[in-house]
């Protein structure tokens, strides 16, 4: 007979080989995790490392985590848990090591509804980077979806400050699968295409700058130029999904 074992993720900061702190905001889960790959963890930066739990059908979670140089020889934790099964989403956590213990500098906001991705982004300097953080939600599955995007970056003397993205240095870039005249339409199609929809929301059309297009796109938003190709590779091993158009979303002047 199943019994769920009470096991989890954790972060553990080390000092010569001493655990000095614990973390473990993750989900519980049924069994030892293994390696598995990136794109697995829907929403994780593609440059992490991934790990893999689950027990037949039962708690699976994945995590990504990857470090990221905030600032010269300031070095954070950025995490992606993924969970849920009919829902799928995506939970995001940026740790930091201060006076000896480990600190959330920043989480997501996100749970069932959302669809959300972290990336890292170069800030324009030596041994600096931001994380882009990027989430499409709706309070409920016929209606289209709000977009936030934002920047974070640290500063040593203030901390972590988060604004708007696309912003003068960095636009966005909307993969759709098409336009559709009616919210209905584009979620028929995000049904017909699942499991490699998964990412993809319905959006109204003009909520892009650039799209040229009226009504409503099934579309995933990314944060870096590579990660287009990438995307469409990962579809073209999806029969019967489009290859996606993609559209720069700049910054309104």
């Amino acid at each position: 007979m199943y019994q769920e074992v009470a096991w989890r993720f954790h972060v553990r900061l080390l000092d010569d080989g001493r655990v000095v702190d614990d973390q473990s905001p993750f989900s519980a889960a049924c069994d030892n995790a293994e390696p598995t790959d990136v794109a697995h963890v829907y929403g994780a930066d593609p440059e992490a490392q991934a790990w893999r739990t689950t027990y037949l059908d039962k708690c699976e979670v994945l995590l990504a985590a990857r470090s990221v140089e905030l600032s010269p020889g300031v070095s954070a934790l950025l995490l992606t848990q993924q969970t849920g099964q009919e829902s799928v989403y995506q939970l995001h956590w940026l740790l930091l090591e201060q006076k000896g213990k480990l600190e959330t500098l920043w989480s997501s906001p996100t749970g069932p509804g959302h669809a959300s991705r972290v990336r890292i982004l170069p800030a324009g300097a030596e041994h600096q980077n931001d994380v882009a953080f990027i989430d499409a939600s709706s309070t409920s599955d016929e209606e289209p979806n709000e977009l936030v995007a934002s920047r974070l970056h640290f500063d040593r003397a203030s901390g972590l400050k988060t604004t708007p993205l696309p912003d003068a240095r960095t636009p966005l870039f909307v993969a759709s699968l098409g336009a559709f005249k009616t919210s209905d339409a584009a979620i028929k199609a995000w049904v017909q295409y699942r499991p490699c929809s998964v990412q993809y929301r319905v959006f109204k059309a003009n909520l892009f700058s650039g799209a040229r297009a009226r009504g409503f796109l099934l579309a995933t938003v990314l944060a870096r130029q590579e990660d287009v190709k990438a995307e469409k590779s990962a579809l073209s091993t999806c029969a019967g999904v489009p290859v996606p158009s993609i559209v720069e979303f700049h910054a309104s002047r």
